[in-house]
């Protein structure tokens, strides 16, 4: 309360000097930005102490520079007492806490503070001396109106602009030279010219706000208003082609133009920088997820060794819609899962996290590769809102050689012998995932001989546009069955057209081989060896 006091006094003082050493007015009044920034700053139960010492200074002031008591003393204190509150009031309904780096709370504060506010002191000021003098009362209470809101906007914004957010982009010393500047720039223009051409000071000041945010853009508009003070009292500044008052007019909105101008430009910076901020943060998120995601180009373990790769269609993406798995079982079998998620992008990207999940507990959980797909399917219906995919799930038993396989809608896994021979997996065919079917999802048991070659991948890999899917599964099949060894990668870049689908294509080399059994040394019975 004592601090609103003594300010609220000393900028009223210096609204009196202003006004007795210039005979073209006061340029504004601070008192007006002391008392609102005091009631925006602060809650509400505070708000009547803070009103009394605004009416007790300005009580004072008027009397120390001859203002009657009576009406004149009582309106003057009550267009200083209420216009403050009503801006208040209005302001902080949107937010308790105003925040000048933020757009919406700037408007609602030049809105309610800087407009309102202002308004309702300079009508009931105009009123006053109205019907206290012979001044007219529409000039009056314009003169009123324009003051309060210069003082608010430039005091008022200044002080609400030490709790702004965007203090990290205040640079001093760049400020200091950049306020240095565009205060000459003003002093040059209102002081040795009479041209209107008090707008060319805002190119600097924008450069000022766009920079170093929104106190830095309080500093540079409270300079350049000083400016204009000091040419006033100096007996300069007026414009020409227009009156004494018609100069101060459109001075003052010139003022208040350009302090609004800068504040609004350095809170969209601020939000801007922090929307990229924002954007910066979640975009790395989103990349170690996408990594989490991103299934291993090579795998190895005691019976299965695979080569893969996974390409999006979609370049910002290192992953899409397509998975594949190679997990040792618990009873030393070698689980195969490769699923392809209809669509691609970010949603196909989450859809697949949430399959290939559920797909890995429910292989440990299987020994049928049909019985996997079944839970895949409920888990799809029930939990993921509806998912669309194809997938295959193999299991290879590599003390019997037998590859137990199911297939929900994807296209044919290719499976290589020891004696060189290929042949498609073509059997325990079902409906994609997401597709209702009354029929039971059933796996097929072959024999595979020797050590053996699993091949598999998704639809992008064999489908071209214009092109029936025979065609693709035809090179598909020449390339992998061929002489030539080549690598997964050189296959994929051999098979896969840029841009068309996600893609993915698996080889796995099985093994056949007796899982090693531990014995324990107290002589209990033995147990398999963990995954």
């Amino acid at each position: 309360m004592c601090g609103v006091l003594i300010g609220y006094y000393v900028g009223a003082v210096a609204a009196y000097e202003m006004l007795e050493l210039s005979s073209l007015g006061a340029a504004f009044f601070p008192p007006a930005g002391v008392s609102l920034a005091a009631l925006i700053a602060s809650p509400t139960r505070r708000w009547a102490p803070i009103l009394i010492a605004v009416a007790i200074a300005e009580t004072f002031v008027n009397i120390q520079h001859g203002v009657s008591v009576g009406l004149p003393l009582a309106g003057f204190a009550l267009a200083n007492v209420l216009g403050p509150l009503v801006g208040a009031f209005a302001v902080t309904r949107h937010s308790r806490r105003i925040d000048l780096a933020r757009v919406s709370d700037l408007m609602w504060f030049i809105g309610g503070g800087v407009l309102l506010g202002p308004l309702v002191s300079g009508l009931v000021g105009g009123t006053t001396v109205w019907m206290t003098t012979s001044r007219t009362f529409v000039d009056t209470a314009a003169a009123w109106w324009l003051g309060d809101a210069l003082g608010v906007m430039i005091v008022g914004a200044l002080i609400i602009s030490m709790f702004a957010t965007d203090l990290p982009r205040f640079s001093l010393p760049e400020t200091v030279l950049t306020v240095a500047f565009t205060g000459g720039v003003a002093f040059v223009i209102h002081w040795w010219t009479t041209q209107p051409a008090g707008f060319i000071a805002i190119i600097p000041l924008m450069f000022l706000s766009a920079r170093n945010g929104t106190r830095a853009a309080a500093i540079g508009s409270m300079l350049i208003t000083a400016v204009v003070v000091a040419s006033w009292v100096g007996g300069h500044g007026a414009v020409a082609g227009f009156s004494a008052d018609g100069g101060v007019l459109l001075t003052k909105l010139q003022l208040l133009t350009m302090a609004a101008a800068a504040l609004l430009v350095a809170a969209e910076a601020a939000e801007l920088e922090a929307a990229s901020r924002l954007a910066g943060v979640q975009y790395e998120t989103v990349q170690l997820l996408r990594r989490a995601l991103a299934p291993d180009t090579e795998m190895h373990g005691r019976f299965a060794d695979a080569e893969g790769v996974s390409r999006s269609a979609d370049q910002r993406l290192e992953v899409g819609g397509d998975w594949y798995d190679i997990i040792e079982t618990d009873d030393d079998r070698v689980g195969i899962v490769i699923g392809d998620v209809v669509g691609h992008g970010e949603e196909a990207l989450i859809q697949m996290g949430q399959l290939r999940f559920a797909a890995q507990a429910f292989v440990m959980m299987s020994r049928d590769s049909g019985q996997v797909l079944e839970w895949l399917a409920y888990y799809a219906d029930t939990c993921t809102g509806g998912t669309y995919a194809t997938c295959l799930v193999a299991y290879y038993d590599p003390a019997t050689g037998q590859l137990n396989y199911a297939s929900a809608g994807h296209p044919p896994g290719l499976v290589g012998s020891g004696d060189g021979s290929w042949r498609w997996l073509s059997g325990a065919r079902s409906t994609p995932i997401g597709v209702p079917s009354n029929k039971q999802r059933v796996s097929e048991t072959i024999e595979v001989d020797g050590d053996a070659s699993l091949v598999v991948y998704t639809d992008g890999v064999v489908e071209r546009a214009g092109e029936i899917i025979d065609t693709g599964l035809a090179r598909m099949f020449d390339a992998v069955s061929g002489p030539e060894h080549n690598s997964v990668t050189q296959l994929v870049d051999r098979l896969v057209t840029a841009g068309s689908d996600d893609a993915s294509f698996v080889r796995v080399e099985l093994r056949r081989g007796q899982p090693v059994v531990a014995v324990p040394s107290d002589g209990s019975a033995p147990f398999p060896p963990p995954a």
